[in-house]
């Protein structure tokens, strides 16, 4: 999941926490600080009594073309309150993770005197 930010990626989650008693979004510990990589795992399937393969698979079929993966599984009205607040919250956590890492970044390529080159 490339940004918790977007409306695909906040549908994709909502879906996910339909089907699964526990979703889990991480970033590894081999990714590059500064990105913004994240993945997300899931656990415990709730099973077809939740969703039915049938719906899911309609579902999915949205996102298997690239032109139709900006757009909207669910109304903002079907998410409730309080997903919404733990996606933020999730989303805020990597966010201020990376802007710490820039931050960093920035403070050692100001110090004077310092030249930095091939910086990742």
């Amino acid at each position: 999941m490339f940004t918790l930010f977007e409306c695909a990626s906040l549908c994709l989650l909502y879906l996910l926490s339909c089907c699964f008693k526990r979703v889990i979004v991480f970033k590894p510990v081999t990714s590059r600080p500064g990105n913004s990589e994240c993945y997300v795992v899931c656990l415990d399937f709730w099973g077809p009594a939740t969703i039915t393969p049938a719906q899911l698979s309609a579902m999915l079929e949205r996102f298997e073309d690239d032109s139709m993966a900006d757009r909207v599984i669910f109304s903002r009205s079907h998410l409730p309150s309080s997903f919404i607040v733990q996606a933020v919250e999730c989303a805020a956590f990597f966010k201020n993770f990376q802007v710490s890492c820039f931050k960093e970044g920035i403070s050692i390529q100001t110090v004077p005197g310092l030249v930095l080159t091939n910086c990742q």
